[in-house]
């Protein structure tokens, strides 16, 4: 029999790590060197919160023998990673083998309880007015080589695309950003709500996935400030509606058709993107509405399509 005692966080520090990892969007790394301690340290209380609740976190002598409790901290953690991937909590149950109401109750402590329920059945709503419904999505990018004047070159990996579809004329606002973090995710969604500003909308619902970045209290804030309201969808999940299918649907267009070009480095394909959003916006017809989106805005808004935001506001 051994104790915790010899860990350098104190029971307090451990709920303060585990609140900055869940509900701040501190990733794993950031928040061992922000502690002074390791990845796998971090992963350990992340997962005994998750399993335990705050009784996890207290000194206490660990069994070496016999079950621990309803489901193990490893198992805690992959119950989150697999509610990323949009599976659903019977789904995760299986997987893990615990029961469903031990799953949920993990999903509470994650700040994933409430919104789930709800998800569903907003994202299913009809809109008739643009920016009643504004999807989210994200999607991570292929490595790109880079090489400065002399030759040496480096490789780019990890960045996301992050794209935001108006429910009802399907107009598209893009970006590439570096990561996922709750920043990034913030400064996307004041971006987009901008984008569609310049175009006389005003964004009131937006929908987005269960990343980390969007769990995050810095990204809820900020969409109590923007008066926006912010619900989970169903994304990449055996459960998604049509409206969540077609919001991805989106990102494998953007992905196929911009992103199947050769880019000779990150800035070029930051640009290209640009120069494809104005021709899906402006130029290309949209197969569901037999014009295009900016056509169908303008008809909407009782007048013709607005001009190019980008030269009127720029992020």
């Amino acid at each position: 029999m051994s104790t915790d005692k010899e860990s350098r966080l104190s029971p307090q520090e451990r709920l303060g790590l585990v609140m900055d990892v869940l509900q701040h969007g501190l990733s794993v790394h950031r928040a061992a060197l922000a502690y002074r301690t390791s990845p796998a340290t971090v992963r350990k209380w992340v997962g005994r919160y998750l399993a335990q609740g705050e009784e996890g976190l207290k000194d206490k002598p660990v069994e070496r023998r016999g079950r621990r409790g309803p489901i193990t901290p490893s198992s805690a953690m992959l119950v989150l990673r697999l509610r990323e991937r949009e599976l659903s909590v019977r789904d995760i149950a299986k997987t893990v083998e615990a029961a469903e109401s031990v799953v949920a109750a993990i999903l509470e402590r994650a700040g994933l309880g409430d919104a789930m329920s709800t998800a569903t059945p907003i994202a299913e709503a009809d809109t008739r007015m643009p920016g009643e419904l504004v999807f989210i999505v994200t999607a991570r990018l292929t490595a790109i080589e880079e090489r400065d004047r002399f030759g040496r070159g480096r490789v780019l990996d990890g960045e996301v695309l992050f794209a935001a579809m108006d429910d009802c004329t399907r107009v598209l606002f893009a970006a590439v950003h570096e990561d996922e973090s709750a920043q990034t995710a913030r400064d996307f969604m004041r971006h987009a709500c901008a984008f569609f500003a310049a175009l006389g909308v005003a964004v009131q619902r937006i929908v987005t996935g269960r990343r980390s970045g969007f769990r995050s209290h810095t990204f809820l804030r900020a969409c109590r400030e923007a008066q926006v309201g912010h619900h989970f969808g169903h994304f990449g999940s055996s459960s998604a509606n049509s409206k969540s299918r077609q919001a991805e649907d989106l990102v494998g267009l953007v992905q196929s058709e911009w992103g199947a070009t050769s880019h000779s480095s990150a800035s070029h394909r930051r640009h290209a993107l640009t120069d494809w959003q104005y021709h899906y916006n402006w130029k290309r017809l949209h197969p569901g509405l037999d014009r295009t989106p900016m056509a169908a805005l303008g008809a909407l808004l009782g007048g013709e399509p607005p001009p190019d935001p980008t030269k009127i506001w720029t992020p």
